[in-house]
């Protein structure tokens, strides 16, 4: 029986040559839609799933509410939140770090040239576990003038040579410091948020005469990342929003009538 519908199938196929092309190329196409779309959503739902601890690790957004307007909606914060989120949540917060991105014009061998450097806080490694492939990258966060790169950025500017122990002159705002080559970390994949080749360590007094990078709060200008404690929820976190806001932002920084979120 299951041979004569084979061969009742492949006549009608032989037969109407045509309208078979048609329905195979469709089907076809079809479930190469399926699997494209399958491999799509599978890939941006392992966005950043992939950091340990990864459920307890959240960034911080900002909305602003001006009278006459559309709320304005950033994935960025302030430079103050991050000190002002420890202080009104001790009980759920157990670290937090800053992300700013800059070109600081770069010295090396001659040459001058800019690439993308981000200035971080301490405890970057205490939420985001990179992997080291030399040196030391907690070592790389305990002054101003270490700088950690990606195998990218090495191999682009130092080669084959060992980069750890290497002098580049960063030159950002109103400072120039040379900078010791203290790690190199490995790429980050391509399924984060985070997009850095380069950090170095936070140091406010640098950016003085820049307020608006660090200390203004109407400013913002940094990814802020923090990283829950055992048993805490974001849940009591969000329901307290607002009251941060209101309690933690100083209303002298905002327009009359507006209010951050």
């Amino acid at each position: 029986m299951f041979h004569n519908y084979i061969r009742v199938a492949l006549r009608n196929l032989t037969k109407h040559k045509l309208y078979s092309a048609i329905n195979i190329i469709g089907l076809a196409i079809g479930l190469a839609s399926c699997v494209l779309i399958t491999l799509f959503v599978r890939d941006e739902l392992s966005y950043d799933t992939f950091w340990k601890d990864a459920d307890s690790v959240y960034r911080l957004n900002t909305t602003f509410e001006v009278p006459g307007r559309e709320p304005f909606v950033t994935v960025m914060a302030m430079g103050p939140a991050r000190a002002a989120l420890q202080r009104y949540f001790p009980e759920e917060v157990a670290y937090t770090v800053r992300f700013n991105g800059e070109s600081p014009v770069i010295e090396y061998d001659g040459k001058a040239f800019t690439e993308e450097v981000h200035w971080v806080d301490a405890e970057m490694l205490d939420i985001f576990s990179l992997e080291t492939v030399s040196g030391d990258l907690r070592a790389s966060l305990r002054d101003n003038a270490t700088l950690a790169i990606d195998e990218t950025f090495a191999q682009k500017h130092f080669g084959e040579e060992n980069p750890i122990g290497k002098v580049m002159t960063m030159t950002f705002y109103s400072v120039t410091r040379d900078y010791r080559i203290g790690a190199v970390f490995k790429d980050l994949p391509h399924n984060t948020v985070l997009d850095f080749q380069a950090f170095v360590l936070i140091d406010e007094k640098d950016f003085e005469d820049n307020p608006w990078q660090f200390a203004q709060w109407f400013s913002t200008n940094s990814n802020l990342y923090f990283k829950l404690k055992d048993g805490a929820s974001i849940d009591t976190i969000n329901a307290r929003l607002s009251d941060f806001a209101d309690s933690q932002v100083p209303s002298n920084y905002l327009p009359p009538g507006a209010k951050a979120s």
